[in-house]
C-alpha cells in the first residue's frame, strides 16, 4: 500500500480539539502513484519488471489498472489523504482471466487481510471479517468461502466483486470461479 498525506495548512485548535485548516496556508497538492512506488523485492523473489497491477484508491473507493511503468495522479485538499492499495493480477490459465485481491475495505491498510493468493488460480487465504474486495476482468460464476457457494456483488464497470466475509480464528478460503 501507498499513503500519500497532504498536511499542510492545518493546526491543532484547542478549543475544537480538532486539526482545523489554517486559511492562509491551504493549498491543495499533487501527486503521482504507480506499482514502482512499492519495494516489490524485499524479501521476495517478486521481480517488478513488467505486468499489470490494480490499485484500489481508498478516498475514491474506484479501481485502476496499470501496468507497471503507469502512474495515476491525485491531488489532495489540505488535510486529506489517501491509501492506495496495489496488488499484481494473477492469472487463471484456464479461463484466461485476471484477478488481483484488493482486501477488506474496512481496513485501512485492506491488502494487509491477505494472507495468499494463488497465483496460477482463484484462491485467496484472508483473515479477518468485513467486505472483502477483488478485481476481476469477467464477472465470476460462482463465489465460495471455504467450499460453501456465497453471494457476491460485480461491478462490470471497475471489474469489483464484493463479497461478505465473515469472522473466523482461522483464515478464510476465497475462490472465484469463472
Amino acid at each position: 500500500m501507498v499513503g500519500a498525506f497532504n498536511c499542510q495548512g492545518g493546526g491543532w485548535c484547542r478549543e475544537k480539539r480538532d486539526m482545523l485548516p489554517s486559511p492562509i496556508h491551504c493549498v491543495p497538492c499533487s501527486t503521482r502513484v504507480s506499482p514502482q512506488d512499492i519495494e516489490w523485492n524485499h524479501g521476495s523473489s517478486f521481480k517488478l519488471d513488467r505486468g499489470s497491477f490494480a490499485m484500489y484508491s481508498k478516498k475514491f473507493a474506484k479501481i485502476f489498472i496499470l501496468d507497471v511503468g503507469e502512474s495515476i495522479n491525485m491531488t489532495l485538499k489540505p488535510l486529506e489523504y489517501d491509501i492506495v492499495t496495489i496488488a499484481p493480477l494473477l492469472r487463471d490459465i484456464a479461463k484466461d482471466v485476471y484477478f488481483a485481491p484488493i482486501g477488506l475495505l474496512n481496513m485501512m491498510n485492506s491488502g494487509g487481510c491477505v494472507e495468499s493468493a494463488d497465483l496460477n488460480g482463484n484462491l485467496m487465504k484472508v483473515r479477518g471479517e468485513g467486505q472483502f474486495c477483488v478485481y476481476a476482468s469477467c464477472q465470476p460464476k460462482i463465489c465460495k468461502l471455504d467450499g460453501d457457494i456465497t453471494n457476491f456483488i460485480y461491478n462490470s464497470g471497475d471489474g469489483r466483486v464484493l463479497v461478505e466475509v465473515p469472522w473466523k480464528v482461522e483464515p478464510t478460503t476465497l475462490e472465484l470461479c469463472f
